[in-house]
């Protein structure tokens, strides 16, 4: 797992999770605390954090405009071997990664949002990531 990798969820008895999952930190650098970001449609939505939008053609997953979910109580803090231990009964599904240019935005959006957690913001501090 790198910063930048992109995966679904399976949750177990149904189908995959509807949201696409961003490395947003560098495992690398602090594999005990990874954190993970969401991509949510912006369809129906009241409500959305436009610190970072994205695009069709941004991702392959990207089918409609859809914006990186910072919201604290969303995010996740993981540990790599987590994820490492979800791979081997097909509980995460691989996705490709972010394209840099498409990563440094989500970064950028990590920087200026006022949802993120002040615990998930050093994280990201202190990896020189924003």
């Amino acid at each position: 797992m790198k910063i930048g990798d992109t995966f679904l969820i399976t949750k177990p008895g149904r189908t995959l999770d509807t949201h696409l999952w961003i490395v947003l930190s560098d495992p690398a650098a602090n594999p005990d605390k990874v954190l993970i970001v969401n991509l949510t449609s912006c369809k129906d939505r009241k409500s959305i954090d436009e610190s970072c939008i994205l695009d069709v053609g941004d991702h392959p997953w990207v089918r409609e405009q859809s914006y990186v979910n910072y919201l604290e109580s969303e995010v996740k803090l993981i540990k790599e071997s987590e994820y490492a231990k979800l791979l081997g009964p097909a509980l995460i599904n691989p996705q490709k990664p972010l394209e840099n240019d498409t990563l440094d935005r989500v970064l950028r959006g990590a920087a200026i949002t006022d949802r993120l957690g002040l615990g998930q913001r050093e994280l990201l501090k202190n990896q020189g990531l924003i």
